[in-house]
């Protein structure tokens, strides 16, 4: 979806434009302003808001979607997840703040999210807890698992189905693409760095520069 709208909103391919894309959603589902949003894009307010009319006229229900997550949150005084989660707001009787405004849009996406990968990790162990197989840490929306080698491609196979069939038990109208990344059993993550938590260990802030990432609550003077 990022790619697509990558290149769909700036008109080129590659994981620089996905990247932006994915903030633009992000932005969107968060209610980040468009001031802040220029900023980390890097471009001028005016081409922000030219590239975002771009994405809401290509999905033109995206806006009223949105609108109506936000107008069910004040009528009802919650969000609810696909699988049926609510969140319900503390204050019913007040009217919405800000914060509340963006968690009656983000909460309905983030949890069926979360709703859709803990039934995929649930089905897995369903099918693969009697077997020498260990699911060992999940990361976000995906799993590290240990296998032996002689069967790790047919154990790739269960973990991608399982992945695909919760998706699409909620979504069947979607095609779910979902990656395993067993082609270097040394290696746990897609960058295909299999020593990149030893390079963590050895240096925490190996390949990163805290200049352009500044908090105020650490004291960086002491590294910089």
């Amino acid at each position: 979806m990022y790619e697509r709208t990558g290149e769909l909103l700036f008109g080129k391919r590659g994981n620089a434009f996905r990247s932006k894309a994915k903030l633009i959603f992000l932005a969107i589902q968060y209610g980040m302003s468009p001031q802040t949003l220029s900023k980390l894009l890097d471009i001028s307010q005016e081409e922000t808001s030219r590239v975002l009319e771009r994405l809401y006229n290509k999905y033109c229900g995206l806006r009223g979607y949105l609108d109506g997550l936000q107008r069910i949150g004040r009528e009802k005084g919650y969000s609810v997840s696909i699988s049926g989660l609510k969140r319900y707001r503390l204050y019913p009787e007040r009217n919405p703040n800000y914060w509340e405004m963006n968690w009656f849009k983000n909460f309905p996406v983030q949890s069926s999210a979360a709703s859709i990968f803990k039934r995929a990790v649930v089905r897995i162990y369903d099918q693969l807890g009697n077997e020498p197989f260990h699911l060992l840490i999940p990361l976000y929306d995906s799993i590290v698992f240990e296998a032996p080698l002689s069967r790790l491609s047919w154990f790739s196979q269960i973990v991608e189905q399982c992945m695909i069939t919760s998706m699409t038990e909620y979504f069947p109208k979607l095609k779910p693409k979902v990656t395993v990344n067993d082609a270097d059993p040394s290696c746990w993550n897609s960058e295909k760095k299999s020593n990149s938590i030893q390079t963590f260990l050895d240096d925490p802030l190996s390949g990163i520069d805290i200049r352009e990432k500044p908090s105020s609550n650490v004291d960086w003077s002491e590294y910089l």
